[in-house]
């Protein structure tokens, strides 16, 4: 059994080390609430980006819905990715979603783009 009057005491009568602990207990229980607080920081600051992102989307295909047709547009092809069959296809759909969106085409039309892309 630990007999604390034997212990070094500061001036309240508690053993030094039991107030180190409580001490080291409450500098990390800050730095998890730091640590928290950034990443939920960090997080709001991704979905402002991704609401301006759609904003400044939604705005350009206004500006552009009088060009939009509904027939292929040949000019788009240019700008499409091409995948292999060895490259990331989690880029390749990011990129070839990105070139439709900012060329306007009609997400029922994509498929239309889709085969030539693809070079197995």
């Amino acid at each position: 059994m630990l007999n604390l009057r034997r212990l070094p005491t500061n001036r309240g009568g508690k053993p030094k080390s039991l107030t180190v602990l409580r001490l080291k207990l409450a500098l990390a229980e800050k730095q998890a609430m730091w640590e928290k607080e950034k990443d939920q920081r960090a997080s709001e600051a991704r979905e402002r980006q991704w609401e301006i992102e759609k904003k400044r989307l939604e705005i350009q295909s206004r500006v552009n819905a009088s060009v939009v047709s509904r027939g292929a547009k040949p000019e788009v092809h240019h700008v499409l990715p091409k995948i292999n069959g060895d490259d990331d296809v989690l880029t390749f759909f990011y990129t070839f979603e990105r070139a439709m969106q900012l060329n306007c085409v009609e997400k029922a039309d994509w498929p239309r783009y889709f085969p030539a892309q693809y070079q197995g």
